[in-house]
This record gives structure tokens, sequence and C-alpha cells, in this order.
């Protein structure tokens, strides 16, 4: 059986991963039009977005030790897929990013993938 805490746990690993991802986009259109170089480095250092996604993956990386403390890598790790269900949900929401049909069909798959695979085998 799932505990509170474990739920608990996916829902923070999952919302964190999920403004992770947009906080790298929001850095990146902070970005947009620059030239990679010296300059480039500068603005993407001073970029509020950018300090936001790095400090998100430090804090994935902790939740994510937290999970696998509790949870068999090949279980966790197919959890992970949740993430391409999360974020292009929410870049749709929030960058009016275009989500197809193809990509919906795909999203529809890989939801169905983890459900079987979340399953305990008898």
């Amino acid at each position: 059986m799932v505990s509170h805490k474990d739920i608990s746990l996916w829902v923070l690993f999952l919302t964190l991963a999920t403004l992770t991802q947009l906080a790298f986009k929001w850095g990146g259109t902070e970005l947009e039009g620059l030239e990679f170089g010296a300059a480039w480095f500068e603005v993407m250092l001073s970029t509020p977005a950018v300090g936001l996604a790095i400090a998100g993956y430090i804090i994935m990386f902790v939740v994510w030790l937290l999970i696998l403390q509790r949870t068999d890598l090949n279980r966790a790790f197919s959890m992970t897929g949740l993430i391409y269900v999360t974020v292009p949900a929410f870049a749709w929401m929030i960058f009016g990013e275009q989500i197809g049909w193809l990509r919906a069909t795909g999203i529809a798959l890989i939801i169905a993938g983890v459900s079987l695979m979340g399953r305990h085998e008898a």
C-alpha cells in the first residue's frame, strides 16, 4: 500500500520538476536574441528564472533521494515519465505552446505506460 508520505513526495517531485522546466523556459526567453558568449552568460547569471531553475534541480535531487530510499529504482524511474504529461500541459497553459493530436496521443500512451509499470506484479 502506498503511504501518504510516498504520495506527498511524488506530488512534490512532479511539481518541482514541472516548475523547474517552466523556469528554464522563462530563462530561455530572457536570453532570446543573444549570441552565445560572455554577454549571454552575464544575462543568464542575472536572470531570476535561471536561478529558480537551478534551485529547483537541487531541491529535486534531494526529493529524488528521499523517493529512492522508499521505492525501487525501476518503479521510481518509470514514474518520472509523468513529467512528460505535466510539462506540456503547463507549457500550453502558461506559454501558449500547442499540443497537437500526435503529441496528445503520446501523452496518453505515457500515462498508460506509467500506469502499467506502477502496478505490482503477482
